[in-house]
């Protein structure tokens, strides 16, 4: 060492510069080594992969669809709605065989669109108890298409009848079936029931769409 770094009292750079490249060569050499040793190993491996986020979620709704009720949480599995525009509070029934849904909504008195209709006679609008068709229509649509991506978007609304009003402290059931399916197309009949009578029904077409 002495040698490479003093000669005759001098400072032999070159020598010195030659030393260093030699020790790292030799440092590079052996991380070279290394990981062609750990690349064997990992060859040698089955790699796994994990569940992906659509897989974990098409599991949380067929688990749902075992249990047939569930609340609103449940819910979100399904649909894209949330509260305020969300006009279910739970899933009372479903079931895949007979393509139906039974759903359920309190009238509270601090629902967002009654202080407006109207301010002295509290009552939910037709065109909400129509959305509250249209979701459970959807949850029913997803229920049957689980591995289907995208939400089911209004294409018609026919044969929609009122027969009775909705206000505060009133339980809505809202009940849907699919009659026919065909590719991104889903057809519906629904209606809203209050004290076992229709104040609302409708039929629905959809188109599932992936936005």
């Amino acid at each position: 060492m002495a040698y490479l770094i003093v000669e005759a009292g001098n400072f032999d750079w070159i020598r010195l510069l030659y030393f260093l490249s030699g020790i790292g060569t030799g440092f590079l050499l052996f991380l070279l080594v290394l990981a062609i040793i750990h690349s064997s190993k990992i060859k040698d491996k089955k790699i796994v992969s994990g569940p992906t986020i659509e897989s974990l979620k098409e599991e949380d709704v067929k688990k749902l669809i075992e249990a047939k009720e569930f609340d609103y949480k449940g819910i979100y599995e399904f649909i894209p709605q949330r509260p305020p525009f969300l006009m279910l509070d739970k899933v009372l029934n479903i079931n895949i065989d007979e393509k139906k849904v039974v759903c359920q909504k309190c009238i509270s008195s601090n629902e967002w669109y009654l202080a407006g209709h109207f301010p002295d006679n509290p009552v939910m609008p037709g065109v909400l108890m129509v959305e509250g068709m249209a979701q459970a229509a959807s949850i029913i649509g997803k229920a049957l298409a689980v591995e289907e991506e995208g939400v089911l978007l209004f294409a018609s609304i026919d044969e929609c009848n009122f027969s009775g009003m909705a206000t505060v402290g009133d339980v809505l059931i809202v009940e849907a079936v699919v009659t026919k399916m065909r590719g991104p197309l889903v057809i519906g009949e629904c209606c809203v029931k209050k004290n076992n009578q229709i104040i609302a029904n409708c039929k629905l077409k959809a188109f599932r769409k992936v936005l």
